[in-house]
């Protein structure tokens, strides 16, 4: 068990998507198992911290909290834990923020373009030619 668990930890940490994919998946399988073991306490919670911050790299937020939750509840004043907590509401905080400023430029293109398109057609409306002299006869 602790080999898998440490081959999952190093391949959370590695740079390529598909390999933290890997090392997430070993390691839900790994916190699966160690959800009933209560003689496994420290194997635990590096399973589920791991779990959080292999997460939390993929952009799975949410997941990554519920899996931080649970080591929460064994080391409440761990550095590590407090530290990755932060990360993960920050990267939650930037994400609302730049959903904001993505609706916000939305809105600045869609006021500017209309208002482009009324002016258009709103001279098009008021401008007439006189005839000319030669059209006229």
């Amino acid at each position: 068990m602790q080999q898998r668990c440490a081959k999952a930890i190093d391949l959370v940490h590695q740079r390529e998507r598909a390999e933290i994919l890997k090392g997430v998946a070993f390691l839900t399988n790994v916190c699966d198992e160690l959800k009933e073991d209560s003689q496994a306490a420290a194997l635990k919670a590096d399973s589920f911290f791991y779990l959080a911050f292999g997460c939390y790299r993929l952009g799975l937020v949410p997941r990554a909290k519920r899996a931080l939750e649970t080591v929460l509840k064994t080391e409440p004043n761990s550095t590590r834990v407090k530290d990755l907590q932060t990360l993960l509401e920050d990267s939650g905080a930037s994400r609302a923020k730049s959903g904001f400023v993505f609706v916000a430029i939305v809105a600045v293109g869609i006021a500017v373009t209309w208002r482009l398109l009324s002016r258009r057609g709103g001279s098009n409306n008021t401008t007439q030619t006189a005839p000319s002299a030669s059209t006229q006869q």
